[in-house]
């Protein structure tokens, strides 16, 4: 028995001093990427910030754990960035004035891409929100419970989502006296599900 905790001592030093090692020689694990216009040209100071959520089962579903903010960038001269890598499922939001704000999911489930992310021009999402009685509710707040971007017929464009209250917090809106809302800067190859909610009215 005695023999058997020596050989594990020596396993998790050595484990250690690999760690230590790779700290000392500068190594980060990160995420990186491109942005680029629909001309293919690089999106400079483009804002990027790097959400996580937390995957705690095998199957990587995050849908049902709210995403927290751990980073801030910005895209270099040449439309690059990285973020700090993490065993979690790691959302990057990219935004930038007068191109769609879009979004890019790194999750083990997903095989990584070398393809640029591109910003496309600004689309809007509108629509009115009416009551039981066919009446324009004034004052309602709408926003994007859930949105991916991609081809919806590819698995790894259905897990490039964004959900929770990184959705909401970019994409909300408010109803006019009309009942009309408008959601700005959403990406045109978007898909978004959609929640509204009015005080002393049930939430849809």
């Amino acid at each position: 028995m005695k023999k058997i905790w020596q050989m594990l001592f020596v396993v998790v030093v050595a484990a250690l001093a690999r760690h230590v090692q790779a700290a000392d020689n500068g190594a980060i694990s990160q995420y990186s990427g491109a942005v680029v216009d629909e001309k293919g040209q690089p999106v400079a100071g483009a804002t990027v910030d790097c959400y996580r959520y937390p995957s705690s089962n095998r199957f990587g579903y995050w849908g049902d754990r709210e995403p927290a903010l751990v980073q801030t960038t910005v895209t270099d001269g040449k439309g690059e960035f990285a973020v700090s890598a993490s065993a979690d499922t790691t959302v990057v939001v990219l935004k930038k004035a007068g191109l769609a704000t879009t979004w890019k999911t790194w999750s083990s489930l997903i095989p990584d891409s070398s393809d640029p992310i591109v910003l496309t021009a600004p689309a809007t999402l509108s629509g009115v929100v009416m009551d039981d009685d066919g009446k324009p509710v004034a004052g309602a707040v709408v926003w994007i419970a859930a949105a991916n971007i991609g081809n919806e017929y590819d698995n790894a464009a259905q897990m490039n989502e964004l959900m929770g209250q990184a959705a909401r917090t970019i994409f909300s809106s408010r109803t006019d006296a009309n009942g009309r809302f408008q959601i700005d800067n959403f990406p045109a190859d978007g898909r978004a599900g959609l929640a509204v909610s009015k005080a002393g009215m049930a939430r849809h």
